[in-house]
């Protein structure tokens, strides 16, 4: 399966990643959207994770 990541704090995204490699899942780790944007464009992947914190943040949570 291949995943995209998208989050913005490095060493939570680090962790991510090397938890879900070591299940043999195939990660690409962005930590922007206009990266992320860009790369959906150009790449099929079968889950996209997105960070919620900026959307938490937004509401206030």
């Amino acid at each position: 399966m291949k995943i995209l990541l998208l989050e913005d704090d490095l060493i939570l995204s680090e962790v991510i990643t090397e938890h879900l490699e070591y299940y043999n899942y195939d990660v690409t780790a962005i930590y922007n959207g206009v990266d992320a944007e860009s790369l959906l464009f150009e790449e099929k992947f079968d889950l996209p994770k997105f960070s919620v914190k900026p959307l938490a943040s937004a509401m206030g949570i």
